[in-house]
């Protein structure tokens, strides 16, 4: 489990904060992408897959990149 949220910490999320066109999108349906992203991501721990997102967040330690644009703002 913690192999997996080293690898989405280091390799996974970098990407998805990348740019301020990724950071900030404007339309619904590229937020959804790239929340969708960090659901798959989080969803590889075996051991974690019957929990929902935020529940699985919350275990890693992380927030949703919804909240870290809210944060930012």
């Amino acid at each position: 489990m913690w192999r997996t949220m080293l690898i989405y910490k280091t390799y996974i999320r970098p990407h998805l904060e990348y740019c301020i066109q990724v950071r900030s999108p404007h339309l619904a349906k590229n937020i959804e992408v790239l929340e969708r992203v960090q659901k798959i991501a989080t969803d590889m721990v075996p051991r974690l897959r019957k929990r929902t997102c935020p529940e699985r967040l919350k275990i890693w330690g992380i927030t949703s990149l919804k909240d870290r644009r809210k944060e930012e703002t």
